[in-house]
């Protein structure tokens, strides 16, 4: 009884120690659709997660939607209270977070063009500024070991072409205790207000 005990124990331990990588990997070229990749490698071993296609929303769902009897005002006190949740929970565990994920690769490559050359030269600025501003909370909430960027405006044309690609790594008890300390966080948040 004990033997088994303890074999169930250690298999769980280890199964609790494994280190977890996420790849996840996004593209879009001219004239396609946007494709994603997710895979997650543990123990040598690699599994792609497939694509899931949405169904289309059923006229009933619809129209629960349009039943909602919350007023504006309503509404936005609500949002308030959510990003106050929020901003709260991401407070308290952004340092816990941050010691526990480790991200090894962040990189982002686009080219576009918007088929006049003014308008590109501004996209391309705002661009720039948008994917430092999502680093920077990305980095204030991970350890970022490594990210590379490249924007390619061109100005003659018209075109997209985009590619994300990223490598999340973490412990299976890491991910677990995150989890639990965001939710103990949210708990104490929402019961102040």
């Amino acid at each position: 009884m004990y033997f088994v005990l303890l074999a169930v124990a250690l298999i769980i331990t280890v199964l609790l120690l494994i280190k977890i990588t996420v790849t996840v990997s996004v593209a879009k070229h001219q004239g396609e659709k946007f494709s994603s990749e997710i895979r997650l490698s543990f123990l040598g071993i690699t599994i792609d997660l497939p694509e899931k296609d949405k169904p289309a929303p059923s006229p009933a769902s619809v129209r629960e939607e349009k039943e909602d009897t919350d007023t504006v005002l309503e509404k936005i006190t609500k949002l308030r209270v959510n990003i106050a949740r929020g901003k709260y929970t991401y407070l308290l565990s952004k340092r816990y977070v941050r010691k526990k994920i480790h991200i090894d690769k962040f990189d982002l490559s686009v080219t576009f063009g918007l088929d006049d050359a003014a308008q590109t030269g501004i996209a391309t600025g705002v661009l720039w500024g948008g994917i430092y501003g999502i680093f920077g909370f990305v980095d204030s909430l991970f350890t970022v070991k490594s990210h590379n960027f490249n924007v390619t405006p061109v100005f003659d044309g018209e075109c997209l072409d985009a590619e994300f690609n990223t490598v999340v790594k973490a412990r299976v008890v890491n991910i677990l205790a995150v989890a639990f300390a965001v939710f103990i966080n949210y708990i104490k948040k929402s019961k102040n207000l």
